[in-house]
């Protein structure tokens, strides 16, 4: 009696709890392990999850630019939503789109000129909406940090 309102009380508590996704990495095919290999110096999903740019500098020997590395993030990024998702993640495919669709020079305007860069690069650059935007999105962090930075220290004077 006891084992059938443990079970019935562990089956409704388990009903109730919101869904919860467990990321499953799909088998990769030779030719995106090829890719990881010779781009990342990684060979499975779960590892170009977990690299960071350092990582990469040492296993490939090549330096990677700035724009390479917020490439890098925003694909891992993208690759963990679509895991999150259920869904099957292609490496190789969105790190094409991605890095076709970052546009640096809409990135520094954000990053320099804020809210105008982001108006200029929507009228003078092509598809560069977004990477301003991130650009932008960059530059009121820093400023929230500095700002949170003399507040800080002022009190520490005072």
């Amino acid at each position: 009696m006891k084992t059938i309102l443990i079970n019935i009380s562990l089956l409704l508590i388990l009903s109730f709890m919101p869904d919860v996704s467990i990321a499953v990495v799909k088998p990769v095919t030779p030719d995106q392990t090829q890719f990881l290999q010779s781009k990342f110096g990684v060979s499975s999903v779960d590892k170009f999850l977990q690299v960071n740019p350092k990582n990469i500098q040492t296993k490939t020997g090549k330096k990677l630019k700035l724009r390479d590395k917020i490439v890098l993030k925003l694909v891992q990024r993208k690759i963990r939503k679509q895991l999150k998702k259920g869904q099957t993640a292609n490496v190789q495919t969105t790190y094409t789109e991605t890095d076709k669709k970052f546009h640096f020079g809409g990135f520094l305007l954000g990053l320099t000129l804020g809210i105008i860069g982001i108006f200029i690069a929507a009228i003078f650059l092509k598809n560069a909406e977004e990477s301003s935007l991130i650009g932008f999105l960059c530059w009121t962090i820093l400023f929230l940090i500095l700002v949170a930075y003399l507040l800080g220290a002022g009190e520490q004077i005072a």
